[in-house]
């Protein structure tokens, strides 16, 4: 109608907010696209080292996408590529091969070597995954030369001063490489070969699944953490082998140290068969592995138990030719090993490499019968002779006879008096490795056995000052054997400063390296008198205060912290986190196969990140 006014025009509903979400999403689209992420290279890093999950990587990666969105900002795609695995978490069980498909992009280390070993049933033929060691140092000097030059060789001086040192060592004569005039010392690398095996499933349960791994190092690299220096090899559940399948990894091994010898490029495989000319290994046969570097296996280190079982080292505990460094006797006669003075007449009967060879009996193995190396490349590991052989037996000792007769009231309560003053020792010298308390007896009492205290090496390491501190303040000076303890403790502590003043060193100066010895010969020969003293009821001697003596004689040659197993330890416990990780779905050699293509990632990302500061 004409009176009526004229419909207004609708007006456009706004729900509120719209707009300043529309130009936030129009600005987050103007930004530049951002690709690295330190969060993203920290969460493959954990992930590899078996540290995270792949799903528990993806869900932080999700968050932290989400995050970036609040705040009106674009995740750096390589952010975002987390946050997709497995369709943004819908499907899990595809996380895992993507994942190993976006972290292969960039890797500079060869692929693994593909090989078929035979298991037990019912596992039977599995195919195997290893990072071989002429692979490793060729990708090493190549595609990460900072890490190379850090932790492999740093200066050709240096190899010099090493051979120059090596001379003395028992495997240098008739050695078939060093020893031979064409030698090259400064082009030769000496290594280290690392095996021991490791609860990795079940720690500490009855049913746990024990893992061997292999490892190996450069002698003269500089100084770094295990996750820098110490290369893994391959992993075996002990479980799943019967001895084929460990005999048939030594055989491959001892053909890459081999190759490694030689400094070239083969022609063929472990087996004898020629590589194709055309394919990448044939093209590179002939040709310099790394530049003219050569690695030559110089020393193999483990415990007693892993040079029996893998190496087929002569068992410590027998009769008859227990030590496969010297012709001493394991009963009570002359050349026994339990004669600890310095003109014992083992120490003459050291073998060297000429009649070893010619032994009939010598132990067998891929690794000796190849002739990359011999029972006398075999170092007795200082750690697992000392530290966790005859130092549980003496400083458990001592604290029994503390806590039992020299101290007055019940042995609980001796304890916490002991304990109080292992303490005050502990904040007075800064000790930082300690015991977390001392509450029970069992920690260093057995019902039928003599005492022997219980610890990791780095905390029986640290304990004999505070424990010489302690016996000195409660002991009775009248007493003599009072006094022989006092020496005993003592002569173990000067031990530990001499090996702490030389740390730096390849191998300890004559006069330290004298004094070093005399001193070891004497802390044996004090147990051995302690011991007889007390009837065998405490100080026990046992077949490897033998064997670090043999640690100890080699320290003007090379120093026992060069070949000690703490290194070693360390990538146990990478393992068994890794193990942990890798073994949710499977078990036996695909989880071993798993971990080797996690390993390799992992070592890809740590060199990348080492090269790139």
């Amino acid at each position: 109608m004409d009176g009526e006014a004229e419909a207004a025009p609708k007006r456009r509903r706004v729900v509120v907010g719209q707009r300043q979400r529309l130009a936030a999403a129009e600005a987050q689209q103007d930004q530049p696209s951002v690709s690295e992420s330190v969060l993203a290279k920290d969460l493959k890093e954990r992930w590899s080292w078996g540290d995270l999950s792949v799903q528990a990587m993806q869900a932080l990666a999700a968050k932290a996408v989400k995050d970036f969105e609040n705040c009106g900002a674009k995740a750096p795609t390589e952010l975002q590529a987390l946050a997709k695995l497995g369709s943004g978490g819908i499907h899990p069980n595809n996380m895992r091969r993507e994942i190993m498909k976006i972290t292969e992009v960039g890797c500079r280390l060869p692929p693994l070597q593909r090989t078929a070993l035979q298991f037990k049933q019912p596992w039977g033929n599995q195919p195997q995954l290893m990072m071989l060691p002429h692979e490793m140092f060729s990708a090493l000097y190549e595609n990460y030369h900072e890490a190379f030059k850090r932790y492999v060789v740093a200066d050709a001086n240096v190899l010099q001063e090493f051979w120059r040192l090596q001379k003395k060592h028992p495997q240098f004569k008739d050695h078939p490489v060093v020893s031979q005039a064409s030698f090259e010392p400064r082009k030769f690398v000496p290594l280290s070969l690392h095996g021991d095996g490791t609860p990795a499933i079940g720690v500490g349960k009855i049913w746990s699944r024990m893992l061997t791994t292999w490892s190996w190092c450069s002698l003269v690299g500089g100084p770094a953490w295990t996750k820098d220096s110490q290369l893994p090899i391959y992993f075996l559940f002990d479980e799943t082998d019967d001895g084929t399948a460990a005999t048939t990894f030594l055989s491959m091994l001892a053909w890459s140290f081999k190759v490694l010898q030689e400094g070239l490029w083969p022609f063929a495989d472990h087996k004898g068969n020629l590589y194709p000319p055309t394919s990448d290994l044939g093209r590179k046969a002939g040709s310099p592995l790394a530049g003219g570097w050569k690695g030559v296996i110089w020393a193999l280190v483990g415990d007693l138990e892993y040079m029996v079982s893998r190496l087929n080292m002569p068992h410590f505990g027998q009769k008859h030719n227990p030590c496969g460094l010297c012709k001493c006797s394991g009963d009570e006669t002359s050349t026994s090993w339990r004669n600890c003075k310095p003109t014992a007449p083992w120490l003459s009967m050291q073998w060297s490499l000429a009649e070893w060879r010619s032994f009939p009996d010598r132990p067998k193995n891929p690794l000796f019968d190849s002739g990359v190396c011999s029972a006398l490349s075999c170092h007795m590991d200082y750690m697992h002779t000392k530290y966790l052989g005859l130092d549980p037996l003496g400083f458990g000792s001592v604290l029994s006879l503390l806590v039992n007769f020299v101290l007055p009231d019940s042995p609980l309560a001796n304890l916490r008096c002991v304990w109080e003053h292992l303490l005050s020792s502990y904040k007075a010298l800064k000790i930082v490795e300690r015991f977390r308390g001392m509450r029970k007896l069992s920690l260093f009492q057995r019902k039928k056995l003599p005492p022997k205290l219980k610890g990791r090496a780095m905390q029986i390491q640290a304990l004999g000052e505070p424990l010489l501190l302690c016996w000195q303040n409660f002991m009775n000076k009248d007493l003599e054997i009072h006094l022989k303890i006092e020496n005993y403790l003592k002569v173990n502590l000067a031990l530990e400063k001499i090996l702490h003043a030389t740390r730096t060193e390849m191998a300890m100066p004559p006069d330290h390296a004298e004094k070093f010895k005399k001193l070891a010969f004497g802390l044996c020969q004090l147990h051995r008198q302690l011991r007889e003293h007390f009837e065998g009821n405490y100080f026990a001697d046992l077949p490897k205060m033998h064997f670090f003596l043999h640690a100890c004689l080699l320290a003007d040659v090379l120093h026992p912290r060069l070949t000690w197993c703490f290194k070693g330890e360390d990538l146990q416990k990478i393992s068994r986190t890794l193990a942990g990780s890798c073994c949710r779905a499977v078990t036996g050699p695909r989880a071993a196969a798993k971990m080797s293509q996690q390993l390799r990632i992992a070592w890809h990302l740590r060199l990348d990140r080492l090269c790139g500061e």
